[in-house]
């Protein structure tokens, strides 16, 4: 092989691996990064960031014994078929307008369910714990669909 074909071949190679990182990485960020953060008292607080994409790739490996279970422990009983309300529930969710949704207090306890422009975003908080999540409406719709096909 001739010095120049090596090159060309060397080259090529490292245009397909640009091409094939770029690609992931476009996958990757497409529906956007889901983050958790949980505090406890004493503690640092933990926080991670998911991307939305890994998370629809494993809910395609959730076996569906796991989502049977999640659905009798929800209180569907016999053949009720949850799947379509909960594709129209993430779909409803992101279109509609933001706001709170849910607010329950007690004494000492809160939890709020709202929506900003691009994120639902659910906080529960406690003397001791608190835990904020926050989803990107863009994997809402696409969790919601890939549950109703389910």
């Amino acid at each position: 092989m001739s010095r120049r074909t090596s090159l060309l071949c060397l080259s090529g190679g490292i245009a397909a691996m640009i091409l094939v990182a770029g690609l992931t990485l476009g996958w990757l960020l497409s529906a956007g990064t889901l983050s958790l953060e949980f505090a406890s008292a004493g503690e640092p607080p933990l926080r991670i960031a998911v991307p939305g994409a890994l998370v629809q790739a494993g809910l395609y490996c959730l076996p569906q014994v796991a989502v049977a279970r999640a659905a009798q422990a929800s209180g569907c009983q016999g053949d009720t078929d949850w799947r379509p309300l909960v594709g129209a529930l993430c779909a409803a969710l992101a279109e509609c307008p933001a706001g709170e949704f849910v607010r329950v207090e007690s004494a000492d306890e809160r939890v709020i369910v709202s929506k900003n422009r691009r994120h639902l975003l659910v906080r529960v908080e406690s003397p001791e714990e608190s835990l904020r999540l926050q989803i990107p409406l863009r994997s809402l719709r696409s969790f919601g669909r890939q549950l109703a096909a389910r």
